[in-house]
Parts: C-alpha cells; structure tokens; sequence
C-alpha cells in the first residue's frame, strides 16, 4: 500500500466512510532525499497499474516537476519550476504555477 502527499478525487463515489476505495484522478509526490527511490519507480507503477489518471513528481532539490499522463500514449513531460504547468486530466484548462515554491527553494539554498 502507498500513501500519496496529494491526491484529487473527481468521482465521489469511491469515498467510503472509512476511506477511498479506488484511486485518485491526479496524484502529486515531493520529492525527500528518504523517498525518492519509492517515488520514482515502485509509487509510479502502482499508480499507473491502479488507475489513476496523472502522476506528477515534485523534485525540489533538482528544481523540475515530472508529468506522467497515463491516459495518453504520450512519454513524459519535464517541467522546470519557473513554468505554468497544465493539468492534463483538465484537458490543460487548469494549470499549477510553482514560481513562489521555486523562491521558497532558492532561499533555502541560500541559508
């Protein structure tokens, strides 16, 4: 069993009294030095294999975002975090800004 750090449902009716049962639409992982085996291989394929619809992977320490899309055929997208990214399970109407969390890691940087 995996937990993800965020995930969105579009469907209530895998939310159960006690929990979802199903997957999420869209899960997001951020990156740790501690997980970063997890998320980038087991994570994504239990995510792909369970049904979730978009997987991003969030890597703060090298400053990019990873869009997998498994709806499409299409490989994955690789996003600095100084870009606007759409979100595909959105048909890329709604899209995620990470230019104050990319601030946020260039100060820490700086510390």
């Amino acid at each position: 069993m995996v937990q993800p750090d965020v995930g969105i449902l579009c469907h209530n009716d895998i939310i159960k009294t006690w929990g979802v049962y199903g997957a999420p639409d869209f899960i997001v992982e951020i990156i740790s030095p501690s997980t970063k085996r997890k998320d980038y291989t087991k994570k994504l394929s239990k995510y792909m294999g369970a049904g979730v619809r978009e997987y991003w992977i969030l890597d703060p320490y090298q400053q990019k975002l990873i869009v997998y899309e498994f709806e499409s055929d299409s490989c994955p997208m690789i996003y600095g975090l100084d870009t606007e990214v759409p979100i595909g399970i959105y048909n890329g109407e709604l899209k995620i800004q990470f230019q104050r969390i990319k601030e946020w890691i260039d100060e820490a940087r700086e510390l």
